[in-house]
Order: C-alpha cells, then sequence, then structure tokens
C-alpha cells in the first residue's frame, strides 16, 4: 500500500454544502481502558473533528501499448470523531478529484461514513481507476467533513481552508510519502504484518515531528487485555513534509497468538493513541490450521493438523511427493471429507501437491479433476482444479474462494493437459496447485483472489468479458477431496501435503 503525501493548503475552495470558515478544535488525547484503549472524541469546540486521512493508491502491472501504460485504483480513507448531540446522525464527506494539471476527474459528491464504535467513523471514497501516465503522477482530493444531527450541520473544513490529500503512485525516490493530514491524533499505523518464516511480527508508524525527543510504543496484549505488554517502536526516516516514519519488529515465537494493539506516542508532555477508533488493531498470527499427509489410512482419518476426516469404502495409496499419496479416480470420488470449518472466511490459502494418471489428452468440462471441493449454498465453493468450462464461464486451470473465481482461459477455447502444464513431459509429473483469498486484498496486489501453479501466479478474474471478482468468503460446510465426473473415468489423480494457511500466501 502507497500512502498520500501532503501538499500545501490552497486558498479555499467554497462549497455549496460546505461554505469556507469554520475551524478545528483542540488536540484530545487517548488513555488506557480496562478493557484495551479507550476512543477519540472531539473538544466542544469542535462537534465534528478529521483524525487522519490518506489516499490508498495501488499500481497495477503493465498493459500491452506503444508505451509504457499502467492501470492504477484510487480512494481516499479517513477517521473522524464527533460530539455526541444526539441521534440520528449523519457523519459524510464532500470532495472533488482532479487531476496535477487541474482536469476535473470527479466533480464534488458526498460519501456517508461508517459509524465504528463510540462518536468514532470510518469513511471511504469509491475507487477512482485511471491509467498512466495521463493521472499517473497525482489525484489530488479536495475535502471537507460534515456531521448533521438534530436538524444542523457542523464541518470541519481546515479553517475554511479545505483538506487536500494527493495519490501517490510515483513517489519520490527517498521520500516514502505520507499521509497529507494526521489531525490531533498525531500518530498513524501505516501497514503492519506477521511473517510466518520467523513468528516476527513487523510494520510502520507514521506521526507529526511535534519535537526531537519523544517515545513510540507499541501497546498490546496476546490473551484479549487480560495482560499488557509494551514494545518500543524505533526511528526509520523523515519525509519531506516535517512527518516521521518509524518501525518495530516484534518477535512473537514460534507458539504465537493473535494480537491486540494500539500505538502511543509520546512527545513535549503529552501522549497520543492510534488505537483504530477505540476498537484496537489486531494481527492474526499466520498459522498452519489444517495439515493431511495422506500417508495411510490413520493419516486420513487423523490429519497432522486439524479435525479428523470422514471416508467412505476402501482407500488406495501410491507413491506420493512426500511419502504415499492419496489415488482418487471415478469411483471414490469425494469419498474422502472434512469439517468445512477448516476452511478461514476473509481470507487463507489452500494447497496441495497433485498428479494425473492417464489423463485424455483434452481436458474435458466439469469437474476434470478437482483437486478438492467446497461448497457454500448454490454459489460459493473454494475449489481448484483443470477444466474446459466450470459453469461460469472458466476453462483451463480454475480456482474458486468464495463467490468468485479465476481461470487461465475461457472455455470456448479446448484445452490439452500439455498446455496447461507445460508439455507432454509435465502432465504425468507432480505439480504444486494453490488458491489463495484476503478479503481486504492479497499483499503486494489489488485483487481478493489468486491462483499458483508451481509458486507461479496464474490466471485471471476477468474471463469471457465477465468479471468474476469474489467479494465475499463464507465458511463452507464441507471440504470433499478428490471431485471426479464421468468425462475422467478410465483417469485418475493423486493428492498429496495439502495444506490449509489462516492467511493469503504470495507463492
Amino acid at each position: 500500500m502507497k500512502l498520500a503525501r501532503t501538499l500545501p493548503l490552497l486558498a479555499c475552495v467554497a462549497l455549496s454544502q460546505a461554505g469556507c470558515g469554520g475551524g478545528d478544535g483542540e488536540d484530545s488525547t487517548l488513555g488506557v481502558a480496562a478493557t484495551g484503549l479507550s476512543g477519540a472524541s472531539p473538544s466542544a469546540a469542535a462537534p465534528v473533528q478529521l483524525i487522519d486521512a490518506e489516499v490508498v493508491s495501488e499500481l497495477g502491472p503493465p498493459v500491452e501499448s506503444s508505451g509504457p501504460t499502467f492501470s492504477f485504483d484510487s480512494k481516499l480513507v479517513a477517521r473522524v470523531a464527533v460530539a455526541d448531540l444526539g441521534t440520528p446522525q449523519q457523519v459524510f464527506a464532500s470532495y472533488q478529484v482532479h487531476a496535477v494539471d487541474g482536469t476535473v476527474v470527479q466533480d464534488w459528491t458526498t460519501v456517508d461514513a461508517t459509524w465504528v464504535s463510540g462518536n468514532d467513523w470510518q469513511l471511504a471514497t469509491p475507487i477512482l481507476s485511471g491509467q498512466c501516465p495521463h493521472y499517473c503522477n497525482e489525484l489530488i482530493f479536495d475535502f471537507a467533513i460534515g456531521y448533521s444531527v438534530n436538524g444542523q450541520t457542523y464541518w470541519d473544513n481546515n479553517g475554511g481552508w479545505n483538506y487536500q490529500v494527493a495519490s501517490d503512485v510515483s513517489p519520490v525516490p527517498g521520500d516514502p510519502g505520507a499521509p497529507a493530514l494526521l489531525g490531533s491524533q498525531h500518530v498513524m499505523l501505516s501497514d503492519t504484518s506477521w511473517s510466518a518464516t520467523d513468528a516476527t511480527w513487523r510494520g510502520h508508524i507514521i506521526l507529526d515531528n511535534l519535537a526531537y525527543q519523544k517515545t513510540v510504543d507499541l501497546v498490546f496484549s496476546t490473551n484479549g487485555w487480560k495482560t499488557v505488554q509494551t514494545a518500543s517502536a524505533q526511528y526509520s526516516q523523515s519525509t519531506s513534509n516535517n512527518l516521521e516514519y518509524w518501525t518495530f519488529a516484534v518477535p512473537m515465537g514460534s507458539t504465537s497468538s493473535d494480537v491486540d494493539f494500539a500505538i502511543s506516542y509520546q512527545v513535549a508532555g503529552q501522549t497520543y493513541w492510534d488505537n483504530n477508533l477505540g476498537v484496537n488493531y489486531q494481527v492474526t498470527a499466520p498459522l498452519l490450521v489444517f495439515h493431511e499427509t495422506f500417508d495411510n489410512l490413520e493419516a486420513l482419518l487423523n490429519p497432522t493438523v486439524g479435525p479428523a476426516g470422514s471416508l467412505t469404502g476402501t482407500p488406495t495409496f501410491v507413491s506420493g511427493f512426500e511419502g504415499s499419496a492419496y489415488y482418487v479416480d471415478l469411483s471414490t470420488s469425494g469419498a474422502l471429507s472434512y469439517p468445512g470449518t477448516v476452511i478461514p472466511a476473509d481470507r487463507g490459502t489452500i494447497e496441495l501437491e497433485a498428479r494425473l494418471y492417464a489423463p485424455p489428452t483434452d481436458v474435458p468440462w466439469n469437474d476434470s479433476p478437482f483437486f478438492f471441493l467446497a461448497t457454500v449454498g448454490n454459489y460459493s465453493q473454494y475449489t481448484i482444479g483443470l477444466n474446459g468450462n466450470d459453469g461460469y464461464s472458466g476453462g483451463g486451470l480454475v480456482g474458486w474462494a468464495g463467490n468468485g473465481n479465476m481461470a487461465t482461459g475461457c472455455y470456448t477455447t479446448t484445452y490439452t493437459y500439455a498446455d496447461l502444464l507445460g508439455g507432454a513431459d509435465q502432465v504425468q509429473s507432480w505439480h504444486r496447485y494453490a488458491v489463495a483469498w484476503d478479503v481486504n486484498g492479497i499483499p503486494g496486489t489489488t485483487t481478493p483472489m489468486q491462483v499458483y501453479i508451481d509458486g507461479t501466479p496464474v490466471g485471471t478474474s476477468s474471463i469471457c468479458g465477465q468479471n468474476h471478482t469474489p467479494t465475499s468468503f463464507p465458511e463452507p460446510s464441507e471440504l470433499l477431496i478428490g471431485v471426479i465426473q464421468q468425462n475422467f473415468a478410465g483417469s485418475a489423480v493423486a493428492i498429496d501435503e495439502l495444506k490449509v494457511w489462516n492467511y493469503a500466501k504470495s507463492d
């Protein structure tokens, strides 16, 4: 994720909704509560107050054209605190977007904020898509925050100047960019992650440089705030507009658990908090939540990690990628299953090793084969396999996650296994297949799902001119291993080392 950088404030842009004039209230501070950290509240002089804002921009891969062209998406995200003046309440932003040359990309419009907790609200504008180089340097968002209650509307419009924040898809070298506004909070979490390789929790913090001497801490708990720990952040670099990046890296050990946390910034005798609008942040430990080795009957019924399985009939085993593998043909299709609870909602990865036995030359339609299949009602599923037509326009290597799917082609094309797997010599070799998903976008991408073969991302959600991008990832009822239809009769598949992770892997 790229954060926005500050622009100098320009003269007041008169809004028909907002007008000009007014100002922000005094700084407010946050403190520790019994079950976590408390939220923000504006001073009596400021019924509505911007806490922080940024433009989130994602630069996509290059597009084939006569010159270097890139697609990108940008949206304004802001957090707001209001005084409790009664109900019902409406919190919103009035905003306009223009390119650096003045071209209006989005004329003045409004977007409603969503209540988070207490007096705290969060808003996000619809995504604006474009192509570089036409708008690549920056899209500039002009905005003011409105608060309507008891028939009265109050504004935070930056003292009559409105706020401005720009996208940053082409950052200045050496300057990581910065959110344009930190408001009275003065500190903000930039990003956080948890490394699966070394069980270390890492992240970046950005803050207003209010004085040279300062202390930045992570206040966190691994047991739901029954006990509290503190870890220090370290200065990293300054931006071009008197803000600073700080970093942290906290080893959590092999028995990691979820962490609830907030950020404390102590400077000039004051303590400022970023606690995600009073609900605190949470980062989930990347864990292996299910692992089936398929080595023998005992392994099928009792996975190394995860709940017991259910099996109909007598299984067949062959030499596997590691140890033995589970052999599935038409007669044993879907005979082995596990509870659907092994598949995480919102984000996760399912990966396995598989090889084909005596497949036909061309990939037939329907389940031909699907290496696993987990269904949710009639229209959502989790699966990956080779298919001529999955029923939703996809062909080739096809994967589903939630209510959307990806495929390497359109069903109107005939596929051969040799073409899909890299040559005739690869058809009956072992390959690693995976599908990953994250409701907020797989880290480093703008897509909520991805399909992989041998560690390489493949496929697209734009299939046969239709968009199949998933928007939800519900929990399935059952996970079936090896699903084969009549059109694959006479052929078989071996499956080995199936793993499910609670985060979206990127390989």
